[in-house]
């Protein structure tokens, strides 16, 4: 087996890390915000003309919510959690001790229980509902779901035997 050259593994890595982000479906422009840099940027790392530094391949990882080895290839699949094919439910007594950061949700939930007329203890989000919660965070679906998750206010549903 011989050794890539400089060009070919820049070439590799940017094709992997474009796969990751476009199944991500993350924009680039999302990247570059996200990493403080610009398009042009991400997107010469993307089809290898630039050597991505290696504290934003780290960076991408997080981003990405998986390992640099993941990342890279090095790994198995990537390990990311899916954005859910069913409506998200939310427990709404764990959504009032939240963290500060879930102050958001809390208000939009509290809108739409008020909307639908609906006081039970979970609110079912319908996909409509997704979409102006991922611009107040600025975030796509996937990793929203990932942010309730560790938050802690999804109801998840009752597994049967």
């Amino acid at each position: 087996m011989t050794a890539l050259s400089e060009q070919e593994f820049d070439r590799m890595l940017g094709a992997r890390l474009r796969q990751v982000r476009e199944a991500l479906e993350i924009s680039r422009g999302a990247v570059a915000r996200r990493l403080y840099v610009s398009q042009k940027t991400v997107a010469s790392w993307e089809i290898g003309t630039r050597t991505i530094p290696l504290d934003r391949v780290v960076a991408l990882a997080q981003a990405y919510r998986t390992t640099v080895p993941t990342l890279i290839g090095a790994a198995s699949a990537l390990q990311v959690e899916p954005t859910p094919g069913r409506p998200l439910t939310l427990d709404m007594e764990a959504l009032t001790s939240a963290p500060p950061i879930a102050a958001p949700l809390r208000a939009y939930a509290l809108a739409i229980r008020r909307m639908r007329d609906d006081w039970g203890q979970v609110l079912t989000l319908r996909r409509t509902d997704i979409r102006p919660l991922t611009v107040i965070y600025e975030t796509d679906a996937q990793h929203l779901w990932a942010a309730m998750q560790t938050w802690r206010v999804l109801r998840t549903p009752e597994v049967q035997a």
